[in-house]
């Protein structure tokens, strides 16, 4: 009787230890850990069962795509000590994590980016203490922070069946007249099941079933638009086991009425069901009849090809499912091939036309006439070239915006006379011929007249005599004098009047028989004369109008005196008239008052003491020029790396400025003035000059702050990747270094710009091999340093040698053909350009409307490798124009 009570509670321990599931904190992900959740198809299937014991089957889940979720340090999130010291402080935050996806708010126009969680994790709970995010809206860029008052209790740990908490969780974030938000959340916590559950990932049989069920408050604002406030009910299922480090399945659930609907389902998983991206590129870039055209694929994600190579002639070689293939046209035209990449999930097709051309060499041949309307600088030019299909014309007219053309029978206005060389290449494939051809231009002629006397003041009873300056006259210029608008004489280059009156005004038509003439008649400026018959003792004070007071919109000012014969000198600065200095002007015409002022003004006589000064005080309360944008921070010193704000008060006004001392050039393109459109960093002493501009507006004054930076805060050295750009056989083995002490190495081999935290960038270890065609660029980072500048290599696995085209230029010294290759293409932003020389081309990029780029987008890596960054653009087409030796080439690039 003793064994068997022996036996029994045996059993009965062992049962009680096999129900005893519990999920402490050594389970949970810590920093390093990578997890892959799967979003599946959401599902009638219920999830309600609870209580101990339980076997929950959810194998029928059918994933749909998936993502990421990197768990790291909170000093990996992108921020500085300075920025944001919190994270950085060991008593706040110990862990942070982060999808990567960017999320669109399509009621407030924002995009949501770079999204990060902080948690503080101990062995007794997991709590969320803060969050932060990029946000963009309409051209601005911020950076949100929302630090916790009061934190989110996630898990208390262990987790056991039974167990049970509440919490209630907020904060503010306020960027004054930017960015609000508020939230409150109120969190119950309840483990109410145990046992074993089924994904499609696998079965966990030591399960507990977490039920948080959240009330949640929200409002947010931006730049005075808000979304309307969120008060919502929804709880999350969450089965978590302790031979992972997340739950094994989330289950997301909205309360509608006084039932709980499924929303969404996500369960741990291995990595898979990533979408494919399809693209490839192709040598020879211009293919002629008999070339085999070799594709190199470069598409993403994808196990599976077919090809199509858009010639039928060609039966069943037309086709091909290997990776990379090759293909022989036998005639010349454009053929549409075709790539459909696809793996066990997603597929995705790309098209591109490719043009080939036949092997006969062509011949380049044009004619040129004057255009009947515009004979003296329009050239008409008449395309006779043989066997050509594109063509490229250089004017030889340097000044001109436009210099070149690829129409066939061009126009071109010259800029001036002169004879000029005009050449024409016709291009049929590689196959070029070119012809150089002397144009004899005259140009547009105007022609001009000025009248001038030594004087506009004389005494009554004297003559005044008027003497013409002319341009463009001819050989025998006719001249009509006017006094009032009356005829006073004719074919005289000079005219004496001695009977002048005060206020006459005399005027001249200039009549010219030059030959390119705009026009043939000038007419020239009109002279006012004084006439004083005594001078007075005294002047009497000037009029202003608008006299003192306030006005809604700008004024036009007009200032009298009564005294014949004075000239009346004012100001518009508030200080007193005096002749000869800068802030005082020679009335001569009605002036506008766009802003308020004070206006002051005297009359002057030669032999007689000066007026009395008038003054007007003006009030406007609409005015018609653009408020000083206020630069922050101000002049001053400042140790470290300092955000720099620019804002003005004019609403829709649009700020340009420049770091180099320089003022704002808005008329003419530049390097160094730029488009204000969000908070911008400065880590060295500058000059920061501002101004404001806005269409129906006066641009303001330019604003000014001199910042000095006395301890600028370090930049980590730029890595070196060894070997660099090359070609190589076999397997290379490729090695990162940088020279700053302690730094962090993040590397890609996909061409991408490493970016921490995403799916293509790693953190460098230790020397690694390639065995294919990659793009290699590293970034280094230190916790208090600047982000150190790419370096990229560019690897080749041979044979990878361009087609060279050597068909231009002279035979002793040959220039090689333009071959650019550019990738990816389409892109979200930035694009990377290959090119055997970048040294002696030019490039541009214009929108589809040809409006040309900024040179800001483009960034040069070294003599063969350059970035071209649309990110700031709008989606859609542009065009990027080479030009090298006479030769042009434009691609099509795709923003998507």
């Amino acid at each position: 009787m003793r064994k068997h009570f022996q036996i029994t509670l045996l059993l009965v321990l062992v049962a009680f230890c096999a129900k005893a599931q519990t999920y402490s904190s050594a389970n949970y992900a810590s920093v390093g850990d990578t997890v892959y959740l799967t979003k599946a198809q959401t599902s009638l299937l219920d999830f309600e069962p609870g209580g101990s014991g339980q076997t929950w089957d959810y194998s029928m889940l059918s994933g749909q795509s998936q993502e990421r979720l990197v768990f790291r340090n909170p000093n990996q999130t992108g921020f500085s000590a300075l920025q944001w010291p919190y994270i950085f402080n060991s008593n706040n935050t110990n862990l942070s994590s982060t999808t990567g996806q960017s999320r669109t708010v399509s009621a407030l126009g924002i995009t949501l980016s770079n999204p990060n969680d902080y948690f503080k994790k101990t062995s007794a709970e997991l709590k969320q203490v803060a969050s932060s995010y990029q946000l963009s809206y309409n051209g601005l860029s911020l950076s949100v922070r929302n630090q916790f008052s009061s934190s989110d209790i996630v898990y208390k740990f262990p987790i056991a069946f039974g167990n049970s908490d509440s919490s209630t969780s907020d904060y503010t974030t306020n960027i004054p007249g930017t960015y609000y938000e508020t939230q409150i959340q109120k969190r119950k916590n309840e483990v109410d099941g145990s046992g074993s559950v089924t994904t499609p990932f696998g079965t966990f049989p030591n399960s507990v079933r977490l039920i948080s069920t959240i009330q949640l408050y929200d409002s947010i604002v931006v730049v005075g638009t808000s979304l309307p406030v969120i008060r919502r009910t929804y709880r999350e299922l969450k089965w978590l086991d302790a031979s992972q480090k997340y739950p094994v399945l989330i289950v997301i659930q909205n309360k509608v009425e006084n039932a709980w609907v499924t929303s969404s389902v996500e369960y741990l998983d291995a990595e898979h069901f990533y979408p494919v991206t399809a693209l490839f590129a192709y040598t020879p870039l211009s293919p002629v009849e008999g070339d085999t055209v070799a594709f190199q694929n470069l598409s993403s994600n994808a196990s599976q090809y077919h090809w199509d190579f858009g010639d039928p002639s060609s039966g069943s070689e037309n086709q091909s499912s290997v990776s990379n293939p090759g293909h022989i046209y036998s005639a010349p035209g454009t053929f549409s091939v075709q790539l459909i990449a696809s793996n066990e999930q997603f597929r995705d097709t790309v098209h591109l036309p490719i043009v080939v051309y036949s092997d006969v060499i062509p011949t380049a041949a044009f004619s040129y006439s004057a255009a009947a309307s515009d004979s003296c600088s329009k050239v008409l030019f008449a395309n006779t070239s043989a066997n050509a299909l594109s063509y490229l014309w250089n004017f030889g007219d340097e000044l001109s915006l436009v210099n070149s053309s690829v129409a066939s029978n061009p126009s071109h206005r010259f800029s001036g006379m002169g004879t000029f060389q005009v050449q024409l290449i016709a291009s049929n494939g590689s196959l070029k011929d070119t012809l150089v051809m002397s144009v004899e231009v005259q140009g547009t002629l105007i022609p001009t007249l000025t009248i001038t006397t030594p004087a506009s003041t004389i005494l009554e009873g004297t003559s005044a005599t008027f003497s013409t300056l002319v341009g463009n006259g001819g050989d025998a210029p006719a001249f009509q004098w006017k006094k009032n608008s009356l005829d006073v004489g004719s074919d005289m280059n000079e005219y004496t009047d001695a009977g002048l009156q005060n206020g006459d005004v005399i005027s001249c038509l200039l009549t010219s028989n030059a030959t390119c003439l705009s026009t043939s008649l000038a007419t020239s400026n009109s002279l006012t004369m004084t006439v004083n018959p005594n001078l007075p003792t005294s002047l009497a004070k000037p009029v202003i109008s608008p006299s003192t007071g306030t006005y809604s919109d700008p004024m036009l000012v007009n200032i009298t005196c009564s005294t014949p014969g004075v000239s009346i000198y004012y100001t518009t600065s508030g200080n007193l008239p005096v002749v000869g200095t800068v802030f005082t002007k020679l009335y001569s015409a009605p002036f506008s008052q766009i802003s308020s002022g004070t206006i002051r003004a005297t009359a002057v006589l030669s032999g007689v003491p000066n007026s009395e000064v008038a003054v007007s005080y003006i009030t406007i309360t609409n005015p018609g020029i653009v408020a000083d944008p206020i630069i922050t921070p101000p002049t001053g010193t400042y140790s470290g790396q300092q955000m720099v704000t620019i804002s003005s008060s004019t609403t829709g006004a649009i700020i340009y400025y420049t770091t180099n001392g320089n003022s704002p050039n808005v008329t003419t393109t530049n390097s160094y003035t730029k488009v204000y459109s969000g908070p911008f960093s400065l880590n060295a002493s500058a000059t920061i000059k501002a101004i404001g501009v806005k269409a129906g507006l006066e641009n303001s004054k330019v604003s000014v702050q001199n910042l000095t930076i006395t301890d600028p805060t370090p930049t980590v050295a730029t890595p070196v990747i060894s070997p660099g750009t090359g070609t190589f056989s076999g397997s290379q083995s490729v090695s990162i270094s940088c020279a700053t002490a302690g730094a962090t190495i993040y590397f890609t081999t996909t061409g991408n710009i490493p970016v921490v935290g995403t799916s293509y960038t790693r953190v460098y270890s230790g020397s690694f091999t390639l065995s294919a065609t990659t793009t290699i660029r590293a970034m280094a980072t230190l916790n208090g340093s600047i982000n150190s500048l790419v370096a990229v290599s560019y690897q080749t696995k041979a044979p990878g040698r361009l087609a060279v085209d050597q068909s231009v230029g002279n035979a002793e010294s040959p220039t090689e053909s333009l071959n650019p290759i550019v990738y990816p293409n389409p892109s979200h932003g930035v694009f990377s350009l290959s090119l055997s020389n970048l040294d002696d081309a030019e490039f541009t990029v214009t929108d589809i409307q040809g409006r040309k780029l900024d040179v800001s987008v483009f960034t040069r890596r070294d003599s063969k490798a350059m970035e071209i960054d649309l990110s700031s653009r709008l989606a859609g087409f542009y065009f990027l124009q080479i030009h090298r030796n006479g030769e042009t080439k434009t691609l099509k690039l795709i923003r998507e």
